[in-house]
């Protein structure tokens, strides 16, 4: 009794690696440098925000580095090479290889940005943009031949209408993950940047974050102590423990807010708490007398 059976081709050996030109990304190099200008340009310019700002301090600056670190880790291209029957695409910590001459399936995947699968029959597969093959003819042609290889061969069975697809112009290079890694580095971005608001009412002083509000007793303080670095600070403790920092500019610039805490600080004095730091607020309320005659003067054109 005769058995007809289905005979499917054979997939066998490695990678060809006889004589034949390797092909590259053209523009993976440009997309590179342009990559790391953009992260150093974002780094240069929230220091040079954060300095003018006079807000800048080794772990804002720490932070900042962060921030362009994964800006960079997102930017970085993903380079895509060929050969005699094989594509690669390598990314910053992995390279995946598919064997074009093998090639099972093809298969194009829409979205916000439009990929194409390619699966070999030993289970490789490599997911790229289309558009680096339309800006890299030479890319194409190696992938079309070791195609039509593949569907001479019977292993081809699925997406050869894709590639054939491929001669149109595809958009865009945005996807879900780096959509929602944008969204993250915005959300960092505004948490570092959130500034701070200062309040005042009789007897207290409190500085609002985003996250967090801190208070302190102006009758009763026990110690006004500046701090210098990249960025002053003047730190204000009461007997109850309450600690609010902030930056000295905010009193310069808010004189009601100045002479809420210089009234209550007196009353501190003058109640034997404040023992360190009067002079810290002296010196505050000389600048404050400085600038409000400045000021004066150039309203009235005395400059």
């Amino acid at each position: 009794m005769e058995h007809l059976d289905h005979v499917h081709p054979r997939l066998t050996g490695s990678p060809p690696s006889g004589p034949g030109t390797v092909v590259y990304d053209r523009g993976w190099s440009r997309d590179v440098r342009n990559a790391v200008r953009c992260a150093g340009a974002l780094l240069g310019l929230l220091l040079v925000i954060d300095r003018v700002a006079g807000s800048l301090d080794w772990w804002r600056g720490a932070l900042w580095l962060l921030l362009a670190l994964l800006l960079l880790l997102v930017l970085f291209p993903v380079r895509v090479s060929a050969g005699p029957g094989w594509l690669a695409s390598r990314r910053l910590l992995r390279t995946r290889r598919v064997r074009t001459d093998l090639l099972v399936a093809v298969r194009p995947v829409d979205g916000v940005s439009r990929r194409l699968v390619l699966r070999d029959g030993f289970g490789g597969r490599v997911e790229l943009d289309p558009e680096v093959l339309v800006a890299n003819p030479d890319l194409w042609h190696r992938l079309d031949e070791d195609a039509r290889r593949s569907e001479a061969a019977g292993t081809l069975r699925c997406g050869r209408s894709a590639l054939h697809r491929l001669a149109h112009r595809v958009a865009g290079s945005l996807d879900w993950w780096r959509g929602a890694l944008w969204l993250l580095l915005a959300l960092l971005l505004l948490l570092v940047l959130f500034p701070v608001r200062v309040s005042a009412g009789p007897g207290w002083l409190a500085s609002r974050r985003l996250l967090r509000t801190r208070r302190v007793r102006t009758d009763l303080l026990v110690a006004v102590r500046p701090v210098d670095g990249v960025s002053r600070r003047l730190v204000l403790r009461d007997g109850f423990g309450g600690r609010v920092e902030l930056d000295p500019e905010v009193l310069v610039a808010n004189p009601d807010l100045w002479h809420r805490l210089d009234e209550d600080a007196r009353r501190s004095e003058a109640a034997g708490t404040l023992r360190c730091g009067r002079s810290a607020l002296h010196r505050l309320a000389h600048r404050l007398d400085r600038e409000t005659a400045l000021g004066v003067f150039r309203a009235s054109g005395m400059e």
